[in-house]
């Protein structure tokens, strides 16, 4: 029996507490906002890769990574439905905040837009080293014999002279492997699980006329809560920060590290519409909607509208 090959990097189970429809029937509303269009698709067809999470490590299957995630996205999607029954953090299972916490914290590190910026990081960062290594030969004849005591291959055909000309021209550049990533990845978990759970956490409800929250493809969406005067970079780790994720189109948790106790409340619609803008803007390419009526196509004046509705394609779908 062949693998799948085409590897979800949001959660397929998360995703149908957004959509209409039952398992392989689930349909969601999508919205591109690099194709600049809207459509309705399947489920499994959306916020998905080839071979995400394949890796290729001696004594390790190329699919035991996606393996590892579909086990832990099973007791997510357990958690959510009991939170979502519950309307609650704390029953009937205690445990099942800090399941969906710990899928909060994964789709953070282990996402497109992240592994883009890491591949571009490491590769400016590598060719800097190759020009340093370079910059003269007694240098690279020094760096070659380092590597040859470590056990790598150094001679070829390919002289000195030949490899600075090579460099110079920029015409190359250093990939990162789906292995590279997912080991970096994995690594980051158990240090950045307790800065997750370290927030307090609350449960928002939207109100019965609110109408839906949405989600998208990346779909942790984090901010500040000053109004900084000048640009300030913030991380999971920021103290003044908010995280909100969108649990189920009706359910959003909302964490802090100085406020919160794990209560369920009623969010009234302009702050639904609010929240909503907040995870639009967020998204990478794609927004999610059980369909094209999101209470906050609606509000074309409110301020902070993300720069997609706008332009008003996105409204007129």
């Amino acid at each position: 029996m062949s693998e799948a090959r085409n590897h979800h990097f949001v959660p397929q189970g998360y995703l149908r507490g957004f959509s209409h429809g039952v398992k392989r029937q689930a349909q969601l509303f999508v919205v591109d906002r690099i194709k600049r269009k809207a459509y309705t698709s399947a489920v499994r067809n959306v916020a998905g890769q080839r071979d995400f999470n394949r890796v290729e490590i001696e004594g390790v299957g190329p699919n035991d990574v996606e393996h590892f995630y579909a086990k832990i996205e099973g007791e997510v999607a357990l958690a959510i439905k009991r939170i979502a029954a519950e309307e609650s953090l704390t029953r009937p299972n205690t445990q099942d905040l800090e399941t969906v916490v710990t899928m909060i914290m994964i789709l953070a590190i282990r996402n497109p837009r992240l592994r883009g910026n890491m591949a571009s990081s490491l590769s400016g960062l590598y060719k800097r080293i190759m020009d340093i290594s370079l910059s003269s030969k007694d240098r690279w004849e020094a760096v070659t014999r380092r590597m040859e005591r470590e056990g790598y291959a150094t001679k070829g055909n390919v002289t000195y002279e030949q490899l600075r000309e090579f460099v110079d021209r920029g015409e190359y550049d250093i990939l990162t492997t789906t292995t590279g990533h997912a080991s970096m990845e994995i690594r980051s978990y158990t240090k950045l699980i307790h800065v997750f759970g370290n927030r307090r956490w609350t449960l928002f409800k939207a109100a019965p006329e609110a109408g839906d929250f949405i989600t998208s493809d990346h779909p942790v969406c984090l901010f500040d809560k000053r109004q900084p005067t000048a640009y300030s970079p913030i991380g999971y780790g920021t103290r003044e920060t908010v995280l909100i994720f969108p649990v189920t189109r009706r359910l959003l948790l909302w964490g802090e590290f100085e406020d919160g106790d794990e209560t369920t409340l009623e969010m009234p619609p302009d702050l639904v519409w609010q929240m909503n803008s907040r995870i639009a803007s967020y998204a990478t390419r794609q927004v999610y909607a059980a369909d094209n009526t999101p209470r906050y196509l609606s509000k074309p004046n409110v301020k902070a509208i993300p720069s997609l509705l706008k332009e008003g394609w996105f409204v007129n779908v």
